[in-house]
């Protein structure tokens, strides 16, 4: 089975995409393949060497010998997912399994909820680790709550009416498709209506051709479903299994509850949405425990609103705040933080990978460095109710070399702890302050850690390390006397120039 790779940031950390967030790492996680499989280019019978991350919305393999580049990191859309079975230890096995059997298409790649599927693959992740009841109470989250349809309607839902609109305008002039087992005049009555014709032929199969009216009944309750518009070909596995009576009942489609035709149904269904969003942020802000376990949601809510306004504009005072409000929630921090519980073993190397990508703009601003007692506060806030402790930030912060990344810590010999980036140069460091004691300079001599911090936007605290940093490259000498610790350009090391 062919994968798409992963796009990994500059730390080697998964790119998320909107809406998806990170449930669990397990760790020294083999992919086994039937047959051949994997990136195009690169296929092999088993990937080894990695470890998998379970998201909301995908399974990924990640080529740890490959970190921080992506190397052959892979992924499997859960949509795709068809079911999962645990393999176990046995006498022959040194690792159990777990397999996941996917829809797979024409070209050999996963099918996302089986559309266009010709067949069901399998793909195994070999747990060296074991596979703990976590994992599987994971896994079983995640394809139960199927997130990745909630990204699948934000994404589709602004063009949806205007798709729906030309395809019915096609359908009419070119006439409806006939296909087996469905009943072409109600198939002629719904697109006659505006209905798209695979959200029609989709609609007409899951009430096994009773009526128009039940027909009519599973579009309402399903509007808002996008994958209804995709294409359903005739002669794939998922058409057979749609459209065949003796299908598995966990394939069939639901049948929509009675009341939810036709605009009240789409306004009761709006009301429930609502009353579902206002008891999430009742829920949240409970109790500590309760924000924790909505913290997805949150995030979607918070982006929703903020979406919502900015396509609406501001017309008044009351509106502006709550836009503003809406962008403060947004900018309140990270969306899917590392926790010891979702990474086990890879806790701190995560950790590490996450702080340096979240570091890169805060560096920048601050000229390269900041001290650790700025990060810690700084990264906790962004981690909102997921703090980490001081010696989690040291341990993470000390693997930064080990893991390839561009930050290091440092430690200078007053004590004081910084993170800087690669990028940083003692050298820069000391023309800059000789900048500021030159003969036209604003700063005139005697210059003190204070002038230094206005000068360069600095803490104070950086900027005396600064100072001492320019007086070991000879760009200034100092005069500690009774006004206290001063710096002055070295006119000797001028002169003797």
């Amino acid at each position: 089975m062919l994968l798409d790779a992963v796009g990994l940031s500059q730390s080697g950390r998964p790119e998320l995409v909107q809406g998806e967030v990170e449930r669990l790492i397990i760790d020294k996680v083999d992919l086994s393949f039937e047959g051949r499989g994997g990136v195009v280019g690169s296929t092999s019978d088993k990937y080894t060497g990695g470890y998998a991350v379970l998201t909301s919305h995908r399974v990924l393999w990640i080529d740890a010998a490959a970190s921080p580049s992506a190397g052959l990191s892979c992924f499997v859309p859960l949509s795709a997912i068809h079911s999962t079975e645990v393999s176990k230890y046995s006498w022959a096995k040194k690792a159990p399994k777990l397999k996941l059997s996917t829809y797979e298409s024409e070209d050999g790649r996963p099918a996302a909820g089986g559309m266009g599927a010709v067949r069901v693959g399998k793909v195994s992740l070999v747990c060296h680790g074991g596979i703990t009841e976590k994992i599987r109470e994971q896994l079983d989250l995640a394809l139960q709550q199927k997130a990745w349809r909630q990204s699948e309607a934000s994404v589709s839902g602004q063009t949806h009416d205007r798709v729906d609109g030309s395809r019915a305008a096609s359908a009419s002039a070119a006439g409806p498709r006939s296909h087996p087992g469905v009943n072409v005049e109600f198939l002629e009555q719904l697109v006659s209506m505006g209905f798209s014709h695979n959200r029609a032929i989709r609609a007409i199969l899951a009430t096994h051709n009773t009526s128009v009216a039940a027909a009519l009944d599973h579009i309402f309750a399903f509007y808002h479903d996008p994958t209804l518009d995709y294409e359903l070909d005739g002669d794939s596995a998922g058409w057979v299994l749609v459209n065949s009576s003796n299908a598995d009942d966990s394939l069939q489609t639901v049948r929509p509850p009675v009341g939810s035709a036709g605009v009240m149904g789409i306004m009761r269904k709006q009301e429930e949405q609502a009353k579902e969003a206002t008891k999430s942020l009742q829920t949240a802000f409970q109790d500590l425990e309760a924000l924790m376990g909505m913290a997805h949601t949150m995030v979607g809510l918070a982006e929703k609103f903020h979406s919502k306004l900015r396509g609406a504009g501001t017309t008044s005072d009351d509106e502006l705040m709550d836009e503003e409000t809406m962008s403060e929630l947004i900018r309140m921090g990270i969306a899917s933080p590392v926790t010891k519980e979702s990474a086990g073993a890879r806790y701190h190397q995560e950790l590490a990978r996450q702080l340096s990508d979240f570091l890169l703009a805060p560096l920048e601003r601050a000229g390269g460095m900041m001290t650790l007692t700025d990060v810690y506060s700084l990264f906790n806030r962004a981690r909102g109710t997921a703090l980490i402790s001081p010696d989690d930030l040291l341990q993470a912060s000390g693997l930064f070399p080990s893991l390839g990344l561009s930050l290091r810590l440092h430690t200078f010999a007053s004590g004081v702890i910084v993170i800087q980036s690669l990028s940083h140069s003692d050298s820069k460091v000391a023309e800059t302050i000789g900048g500021l004691v030159a003969d036209d300079a604003k700063c005139q001599a005697p210059i003190s850690a204070s002038d230094v911090a206005k000068a360069m936007k600095v803490p104070v605290t950086i900027a005396q390390e600064h100072l001492l940093t320019a007086e070991q490259h000879r760009v200034l000498c100092r005069d500690d006397g009774p006004e206290g610790l001063r710096f002055f350009r070295n006119f000797f090391w001028d002169a003797a120039g």
